[in-house]
């Protein structure tokens, strides 16, 4: 096979295995992500008081982005996926019939927002006003987990060096025929 076979070869399956890195950085396990209809609808089956800000899972009352707040990876760990209002009420029922307590407060979540409190917030359980808006205390929020961003990224670098080490072989043997011949 030539040289230049063999590189073109070679460009074709780094080619392809850059792909294959792209699309597995994409499609890895991330967190869902805004839906701009949920917080309605969590008002809607629940019988709320009030509809919850975006705060109520994303780290701003505008939404967008990742979740971050404790009651919406909650949610995310019983199936809430974005754009699916179906997985919203599957995971409300999920919580409710775990009486998960997002906040650790004694209340479970669904209870606290029946109620019009904010389940990421553990000292409103004594209040009866609603913690939503702009006046809402949101909990700290958790640290972002961004491990499958780095690993990709590092895949790519070691994809590109393989690829730099590799071209550099192919021509240091090039010039070797061309200088026998």
């Amino acid at each position: 096979m030539s040289a230049k076979k063999c590189r073109e070869a070679h460009d074709g399956w780094l080619k392809v295995a850059g792909a294959v890195a792209f699309v597995g950085v994409l499609l890895a396990p991330t967190r869902a992500w805004a839906t701009s209809g949920f917080p309605s609808d969590i008002a809607t089956d629940l019988n709320a008081p009030s509809v919850p800000s975006c705060a109520l899972c994303h780290a701003t009352a505008a939404g967008g982005g990742p979740v971050t707040q404790p009651f919406g990876q909650s949610m995310v760990a019983r199936g809430l996926r974005a754009g699916n209002p179906g997985s919203l009420s599957t995971a409300l029922q999920a919580l409710e019939a775990e009486g998960t307590d997002s906040d650790g407060d004694g209340l479970g979540d669904i209870e606290e927002l029946r109620m019009g409190l904010d389940p990421n917030f553990g000292g409103d359980a004594g209040s009866a006003a609603p913690e939503f808006g702009c006046g809402a205390r949101v909990a700290p929020r958790p640290p972002q987990h961004w491990f499958s961003t780095v690993a990709g990224l590092a895949m790519a670098l070691v994809l590109l060096r393989r690829r730099r080490a590799r071209s550099n072989d192919t021509r240091r043997s090039v010039q070797r025929v061309a200088g026998r011949g």
